[in-house]
């Protein structure tokens, strides 16, 4: 019999002379992902590609259970891209000689039209681009998923056909395909070119000082969805006042215990009814976009992990008080900056500017928190789906377990029910998959491929040390200022988040919304992956912590109570001992 015909992404690269990086991957795909959950990613980043969609198909590549994107693809979008539009931190995705082939990327004025076509108002091809509707058009969409979630929630999925179920499936991936249309034009373009502008007007018409503080412009807004369940969290742990429960929740051996007692609590206990509140509201949440990990409601004990670090302890910072200083700092720099663009030349249109471009910097800089919430919830309607289907072809022999869904790749999904002559194949490749997928969880491969050749560029990932103190030192991008010392804390699984005590710094691969919750005891951070803009970097700044992300390896070479240092200014991150 004939192998099933495999998917483009997992055929043979031998002779292929491109070189793939895992960096793009990083900013989505920061941990290792199933089959299934990378199709889909796959799939609907296609449609935030600046050139039409159909080019990035073939441009992603999967190994190891990572994405590895062909630099050939980004070269080619770049060079569609204004000099002055060309992002740096798509030049970091690249290996050497290829970041030299991006510096010298030619560009011409009918690319830049081109480009500039797309993010207009007037784009045809969809009028949600542009820059006063796309916010709008996002809130809209997130009361429109709300709503279908909460039915799906209340759908009984066993009483669907198979059909039925795989339909539900293709219209939930839709639902996906018109929430990254919007982060086309929302998140890829408006958010960093906004970011951008605030940035170049504080230094024209404020001062470089001015500049270097930006970021406290968007500090404290209101309407976080990320920071409103940070503070749920913590009125959630100021109600449980019950000295043996707070024990249990101080006990991570006993969070079994804490949610039963909290789920069978009658209404007149508090802390019950709010907990059962909250896993109703943030059911969907979890520590990654991969559907094969557990979200809140399918676990409501990685709750009772971000609890631990508020119950019984004096945090090293409130959200409640941090909010309101963030909102004065905000307030007074806003204030400041006004009056000086007001009292220069032209200060009555310049301020209008002003105002305009920062109205815009802080709306998209809430959009990229927000709407990871509405994507969540589109995730884990997926993984429901998903897992009804797997107990249907369990229940058929044809997966060994429900949860071998997960290891199907999309058109095996479809395959296993259209296919009768494919299904034993199939099954025996979820299931070695599956079994593949531990050690793939939390081990990044090469940050680089050459058809099948891994490789680490000559000094890449490679600490030095300190001339006068000896200290090793990474060199990383500085995303929120300040600078401290502290013990180290390693921590890759969000499980693990509880054993975060107050003073220490966090070193991880990423941090996801989940993980908010544990910034409240933190003294500095430190990530493997993400930029200026990821959600790690968001949060440091609005609490104030010292952050550097892009330190590959330091979750490798750093080991928790080690003591570290934290420049968020240099980007900057020394082992003392």
């Amino acid at each position: 019999m004939t192998r099933y015909s495999k998917p483009q992404y997992l055929t043979d690269f031998n002779d292929d002379p491109t070189v793939w990086s895992r960096r793009f991957g990083d900013e989505y795909w920061a941990d290792a992902y199933t089959p299934l959950s990378y199709c889909l990613l796959r799939h609907w980043i296609a449609n935030i590609s600046l050139p039409p969609s159909d080019k990035i198909h073939n441009k992603f590549r999967y190994h190891k259970g990572f994405a590895y994107t062909s630099s050939e693809y980004w070269l080619d979008v770049m060079g569609e891209v204004p000099t002055s539009a060309r992002l740096p931190g798509v030049r970091a995705y690249l290996c050497r000689p290829d970041q030299e082939r991006f510096d010298n990327l030619p560009s011409s004025a009918w690319k830049n039209l081109v480009f500039l076509s797309r993010l207009t108002p007037f784009n045809q091809v969809d009028p949600t681009d542009g820059i006063t509707k796309n916010h709008k058009a996002m809130t809209e969409w997130r009361f429109t998923v709300e709503r279908d979630f909460q039915a799906l929630v209340e759908t009984d999925l066993t009483a669907m056909r198979l059909d039925e179920l795989l339909t539900a499936f293709t219209v939930w991936k839709e639902r996906g395909d018109y929430h990254f249309v919007l982060l086309k034009a929302g998140q890829s373009a408006w958010g960093p070119i906004m970011t951008q502008a605030l940035d170049g007007l504080l230094r024209k018409w404020g001062s470089e000082e001015a500049a270097a503080r930006s970021k406290v412009l968007l500090g404290g807004l209101p309407g976080s969805l990320t920071l409103e369940t940070n503070k749920d969290i913590h009125r959630l742990a100021r109600q449980i006042e019950d000295p043996e429960l707070k024990a249990a929740v101080r006990d991570p051996a006993r969070a079994g215990e804490v949610v039963r007692r909290l789920f069978e609590g009658g209404d007149d206990v508090p802390a019950a009814r709010t907990f059962r509140e909250f896993i109703g509201k943030y059911r969907h949440r979890g520590a990654s976009r991969e559907m094969f990990e557990d979200r809140w409601e399918e676990r409501p004990e990685m709750v009772v992990d971000l609890i631990r670090g508020f119950a019984g302890q004096e945090s090293l910072h409130d959200p409640l008080a941090l909010e309101e200083e963030k909102r004065r700092e905000r307030e007074v720099m806003t204030a400041e900056i006004l009056e000086t663009v007001g009292n220069s030349g032209g200060g009555f249109l310049k301020t209008r500017i002003f105002t305009w471009v920062l109205g815009m910097a802080q709306t998209y800089y809430l959009y990229r928190e927000n709407q990871r919430f509405s994507l969540d919830q589109i995730l884990f309607a997926l993984k429901k789906v998903s897992l009804e289907i797997g107990r249907r072809y369990r229940e058929a022999g044809l997966l060994e377990e429900d949860r071998h869904v997960f290891f199907l790749f999309e058109d095996e999904l479809f395959d296993l029910a259209a296919k009768p002559d494919y299904r034993e194949e199939i099954k025996r490749d979820a299931s070695a998959r599956r079994a593949v997928y531990p050690d793939q969880v939390g081990h990044f491969p090469p940050t680089f491929l050459r058809g099948h050749e891994e490789y680490e560029e000559d000094g890449q990932e490679r600490p030095s040390a300190d001339a006068g103190t000896g200290a090793t030192v990474f060199e990383g991008l500085a995303v929120s200022p300040g600078k401290v010392r502290g013990p180290a804390r390693v921590v890759t699984r969000i499980e693990d988040i509880g054993l975060i005590e107050k003073g220490e710094v966090l070193v991880s691969s990423n941090t996801d919304p989940a993980w908010t919750p544990a910034f409240i005891n933190l003294a500095g951070l430190v990530i493997e992956t993400g930029g200026v803009l990821c959600h790690g970097a968001i949060v440091s700044r609005e609490y104030g912590i010292p952050a550097v992300t892009f330190i590959p390896q330091a979750t490798r070479i750093i080991k928790t109570g080690q003591t570290v240092e934290v420049d968020g200014d240099e980007g900057l991150v020394r082992i003392l001992d």
